[in-house]
């Protein structure tokens, strides 16, 4: 999957996260209001601009 189609899907991350040319991330779930306590995702592009990783934060990470 492309970094495209990943923004694609996801939609624009909440204030505070980021989507650069090399990384996407933001909570896994952001319906939540008080979402410090909340898990992230983070998506990692190679030089293609493909996804090359997914990792998951829990809060205690």
């Amino acid at each position: 999957m492309t970094r495209g189609e990943v923004i694609r899907i996801l939609g624009r991350v909440p204030n505070g996260y980021t989507a650069t040319s090399d990384t996407f991330a933001t909570h896994v779930c952001s319906e939540k209001v008080d979402a410090d306590d909340e898990w992230s995702i983070l998506i990692e592009f190679g030089h293609d601009k493909r996804v090359q990783s997914i990792n998951f934060a829990s809060p205690s990470y």
